[in-house]
C-alpha cells in the first residue's frame, strides 16, 4: 500500500490510498490520518480511487479518525470507492454513518 496526501483547491487534506490496506499496513494509514486531522481539523478526506482492497482493521482505523474529526457538523470525507471497499462499507452500515460524508 502507499499512502500520498495533498491539499485540495478547498484547503482540505486528501489522502490516497493506492493498494491494499489491511492488518499489516493499517498503522500507516493511521499515522498519516491522524496528522492530517490534527492539522486541518474538519477538512480531511480519503481517496479510495486506488484502492482495491480494505479489511476491518483499515475500517477501524477509518472510524477512529472519523471520531477525531473535531467541529459540531464535521465529518471526515471517503471518495471514489471502488467495489470492495464500498461492499465494505456498506455492510457494516458504516455508509449510513453519521461520522463520515461520502462523495
Amino acid at each position: 500500500m502507499e499512502i500520498s496526501s495533498r491539499r485540495r483547491d478547498d484547503d482540505a487534506i486528501e489522502i490516497a490510498i493506492e493498494g491494499e490496506l489491511d492488518l499489516s499496513n493499517a498503522a500507516e494509514l493511521r499515522g498519516a490520518l491522524f496528522d492530517a486531522i490534527e492539522q486541518n481539523g474538519a477538512g480531511v478526506w480519503i481517496d479510495f480511487k486506488r484502492c482495491s482492497f480494505i479489511d476491518s482493521t483499515g475500517l477501524r482505523v477509518i472510524v477512529e479518525g472519523a471520531r477525531r474529526v473535531s467541529g459540531e457538523y464535521a465529518r471526515l470525507g471517503i471518495s471514489n470507492l471502488n467495489e470492495q471497499p464500498k461492499r465494505l462499507f456498506e455492510l457494516t452500515m458504516m455508509s449510513r454513518s453519521e461520522l463520515l460524508r461520502f462523495a
